[in-house]
């Protein structure tokens, strides 16, 4: 009974997701041979999700959404992942309001390809795909279903241990 009013009271969480692309400038590309320039590009996938989560980036976020939350907050609701051997880096974003994970998603997006320029003087940072508020979106936290299966087992071991201990003190008592 606990859980599953626990279930109802919990804030629903919503994932949204923005995908960016990153490259070498096309400059670079044509002194360097394919292979270097693709070890070179993941190599700086994995710098640059390290620089999505950075102060200077999530603090100019937070100025974005006009410090309705703080760096520490945005830092909690943001992931970054980036697949092996890939250049695509994937920014989600949980928030209990899609529109507002949407958002911070996109700005989050486009401050970093905005601040990459000024860090590394390059532009090298392609937006793939935005994060978009449907309105048909599931939620990602609680898992309702989980929650009430494990409430529901939880129920059955409690009644039959009741049930249990029950039959067992009657016989005890018939048997004295």
């Amino acid at each position: 009974m606990l859980l599953f009013i626990y279930t109802i009271l919990l804030h629903q969480f919503i994932k949204k997701k923005t995908q960016i692309l990153v490259n070498q400038s096309e400059n670079i590309q044509k002194n360097n041979l394919e292979a270097q320039t693709v070890q070179a590009d993941l190599q700086l996938v994995n710098t640059y999700s390290a620089i999505i989560l950075s102060p200077r980036i999530l603090t100019e976020v937070e100025k974005g959404l006009q410090n309705k939350y703080d760096i520490q907050e945005l830092t909690d609701m943001i992931q970054v992942k980036n697949s092996t051997n890939s250049q695509v880096i994937d920014i989600s974003v949980d928030n209990s309001s899609p529109e507002m994970a949407a958002k911070i998603a996109n700005l989050t997006a486009q401050t970093f390809k905005k601040e990459i320029a000024k860090i590394m003087k390059i532009e090298n940072v392609t937006t793939l795909s935005d994060a978009m508020y449907t309105g048909k979106e599931v939620p990602i936290k609680p898992q309702k279903f989980l929650i009430m299966s494990l409430s529901f087992l939880c129920g059955v071991m409690i009644g039959f241990i009741f049930i249990l201990t029950k039959l067992i003190f009657r016989a005890y008592v018939y048997i004295c």
